[in-house]
């Protein structure tokens, strides 16, 4: 079973962020994706590195706390570059 919830926001940039999880075998994959501009080539080495940022107003423990929870519970969080542009994070963890 896949569970899929979208959501449109109104205005002229009409920004989309999709949710989908299914289970395979022993795992939960969770897929985590919008259309927005995604990440520039030269930050994704450090994405997940703490008080690492692309935001001027921003502090860097996002991304690195949740591959910290992700990974304390026996799980993977990575990041691709989703279809037709903007990101994608994809999170797999144990079905326990």
């Amino acid at each position: 079973m896949v569970l899929k919830i979208k959501s449109v926001h109104s205005g002229a940039l009409q920004r989309r962020i999709s949710i989908e999880a299914y289970q395979s075998g022993d795992f939960i994959h969770l897929s985590v994706a919008d259309n927005g501009g995604g990440v520039p080539s030269e930050f994704k080495p450090h994405l997940f590195e703490l008080l690492s940022t692309t935001r001027q107003a921003g502090m860097g423990l996002g991304l690195w706390l949740c591959k910290h929870i992700v990974s304390r519970y026996r799980g993977t969080i990575n990041y691709e570059d989703a279809i037709g542009g903007g990101a994608r994070f994809l999170v797999k963890l144990p079905a326990y």
